[in-house]
Formats: C-alpha cells, structure tokens, sequence
C-alpha cells in the first residue's frame, strides 16, 4: 500500500506534476517526474472492522492467567481492543479491530482462532482437559 502525493517540479524551467510515492519506512522515497498532469491518488481502500467474540472452554481461570492472556493479546494484537471476561470453566475473548488488513473476511476468523487465541491461551493458561473455542460473534463493518 502506497500514499501518492502530488507537488509540482520546476525542472528546466518547465513547472510539472510530480508523484511521490510514500514507501513503508523501511524503504527509501521514490520519485517520479512526467510532464503530464497526473491526478492524486490516495490510499482510499475502505478498512474493514471486526468484533469477533469467542467462548474459551477447558481453561482453569485465574487472576494470574487473566492477566497473562491480556498481556499476550495485547503484544500480539497491538492494534486491537481485548476484552477477557472469566465463566465456568474458560474465558469470554472479545476482539475488536478498526482494520483486519492484508486479510480478506473469509481467511480472518481462522487465522485468529487457530493461530493467535489458541496459541496465547495454551501458552499464558493452565489448561482443564482439551481446549475449546466456540466463535459466538463475528461482525465485519
């Protein structure tokens, strides 16, 4: 994803557009000069947000596990909101994020099932017998 700027070069006496693409920070500014009138672009990719609420089941439930789940969630999902709220047995795990990209609706959910919560509540909670997750909410905005 590039931000495109528009700013005028006065090369040889001739006042042109210029396009500079933005790069990630890890690369360098690029420019590019043409004597025809370019039109601004902007990254105007509408952001797709998402609630996903999970019901974690086969978790003993703890203060200290607690606290070490949100801790976890939190370095791993930096840009997100977390809510973890203990039940019988588990924890009540509310995600929210303003943007799930690179990823499309469809590849999301499973990715955060499979990879970040399980993984975050088998490394920072005791677990009681086989952990479960059931998907109880999911909305994309």
């Amino acid at each position: 994803m590039f931000l495109v700027r528009q700013t005028t070069c006065d090369l040889a006496s001739k006042s042109h557009p210029v396009t500079t693409a933005l790069l990630p920070s890890h690369c360098t500014e690029r420019v590019h000069c043409r004597e025809i009138r370019l039109t601004r672009q902007e990254t105007d990719v509408a952001k797709t947000g998402c609630i996903l609420k999970y019901l974690a089941r086969g978790v003993v439930t703890t203060r200290d596990s607690k606290s070490a789940l949100l801790a976890e969630l939190h370095e791993v999902l930096p840009h997100s909101t977390v809510t973890v709220l203990p039940v019988n047995e588990g924890y009540l795990v509310e995600l929210e994020f303003d943007d799930i990209a690179p990823f499309n609706r469809s590849s999301f959910e499973p990715y955060i099932a499979e990879q970040v919560l399980s993984e975050a509540l088998r490394l920072r909670c005791q677990l009681s017998g086989n952990l479960q997750l059931d998907l109880l909410k999911a909305r994309f905005d």
